[in-house]
């Protein structure tokens, strides 16, 4: 009975040795496969870091169209956008974008600066400016640092305001939903 057993147990064994081996080539020749998933995974942290701070231009523009009362004509804009905060931006470039403000005591956060110049009718519409930027949720600290009247009717104005995080776009925040309805089409 014990020989009859261990009969068994051996054929049972060669049976196991010989799926072992084929499983081992089969992970061998998956290898690759397996390598080329990891690579993808890493390319996805890398795009979703990158863009992370994607900022889009075009809601910064917006957002000041929307602002700019009757009699403000924008004659020149600049406008730097950078790291999501100053801390990671100085980390990062080893300076921050600083931006002029009303209280240059107070910190505000802030993720770049737009500066402009232009005309207005009046001091008025200059100051409506001023309060339309700052309740509009993308700028923050906005800051008139001259006005003058030089030859006219009309008013010339320099200042600056600063840009919140959500000019970022974070459209690829959510990297795994996106490649899953992506690829329900």
């Amino acid at each position: 009975m014990q020989h009859l057993r261990s009969v068994q147990a051996d054929k049972l064994l060669t049976v196991e040795r010989g799926e072992t081996s084929r499983l081992t080539a089969e992970t061998q020749e998956l290898a690759p496969v397996s390598t080329y998933i990891a690579a993808i995974a890493g390319q996805k942290v890398v795009v979703q870091k990158t863009m992370a701070t994607e900022a889009l231009l075009s809601e910064v523009l917006d957002d000041l169209a929307l602002a700019t009362p009757g009699g403000v004509r924008i004659e020149t804009l600049s406008a730097t956008v950078g790291a999501q905060d100053q801390q990671t931006q100085q980390k990062q470039t080893g300076t921050t974008i600083t931006c002029p403000a009303p209280n240059p005591f107070v910190r505000t956060k802030s993720v770049g600066c737009v500066t402009l110049t232009g005309t207005a009718t009046s001091r008025a519409t200059v100051g409506l400016l001023v309060t339309r930027l700052g309740a509009t949720g993308v700028f923050v600290s906005p800051y008139v640092t001259t006005t003058s009247t030089a030859d006219g009717a009309k008013l010339t104005f320099t200042g600056s305001v600063a840009v919140t995080a959500h000019v970022y776009s974070n459209r690829y925040a959510d990297i795994d939903a996106l490649l899953a309805e992506r690829s329900r089409r």
